[in-house]
């Protein structure tokens, strides 16, 4: 399972935004690997939500314009499609 980040750049950082999970994003300083900060932040996101009883939104099948996957670790991606 995998949900869709928006990757943009402000400044000098580099920003990462789940459409499908919202307020879920994160930023990269120079140097430091988005793909890894988004992760993190879908795992906290995605914990956060099944922690307060809520079934996580399904993620898109199409990956829009500027996005990369970011892959939702098996135990984590059971949950989300009850």
């Amino acid at each position: 399972m995998r949900y869709p980040a928006i990757i943009t750049k402000e400044g000098k950082a580099t920003l990462a935004e789940f459409p499908d999970c919202p307020g879920c994003q994160t930023f990269a300083e120079p140097g430091e690997d988005i793909r890894s900060q988004a992760a993190d932040a879908l795992r906290g996101w995605l914990e956060s939500e099944l922690a307060e009883g809520r079934t996580p939104p399904v993620p898109r099948a199409r990956l829009p314009r500027g996005g990369i996957w970011v892959a939702v670790s098996p135990p984590l991606a059971v949950p989300t499609h009850v």
